[in-house]
């Protein structure tokens, strides 16, 4: 099985929803595409979910792809990046906020929001 990418135009935001079975090739590129498609819809916040994908992304991985996304995100959009908690250990996040991304890795959907649009109360 391979990466299955979604996405979604929402309310003032692009969700892209990711699934299937992980490698870094496909994941960089979905990255990419996550930013596209921000700018495409005229968008400067991009939500990303990837609690359905497997398995979890190895530490070497998340330093490879922070940089990635260090180079290739522009710096005036805002993105979240949703995985399950027990996958959570902050190197990507480091590695493309340290690069001066703007972004924030959480466990939920609500706390996506809340980073995503720090001045507005959403429900998820």
């Amino acid at each position: 099985m391979s990466l299955q990418v979604d996405v979604e135009l929402r309310d003032g935001y692009v969700a892209v929803h990711v699934s299937g079975q992980y490698s870094l090739g496909s994941m960089e590129q979905m990255y990419l595409r996550a930013a596209d498609e921000g700018r495409n819809f005229g968008c400067k916040r991009v939500l990303i979910d990837i609690r359905d994908m497997m398995p979890p992304v190895p530490n070497w991985d998340r330093y490879q792809l922070g940089r990635v996304v260090a180079a290739a995100w522009p710096r005036d959009m805002r993105f979240a990046l949703i995985a399950p908690q027990r996958n959570i250990n902050k190197f990507f996040e480091t590695v493309a906020v340290n690069r001066g991304v703007q972004l924030r890795v959480v466990d939920s959907e609500r706390e996506a929001l809340q980073w995503l649009f720090p001045n507005e109360l959403r429900a998820s």
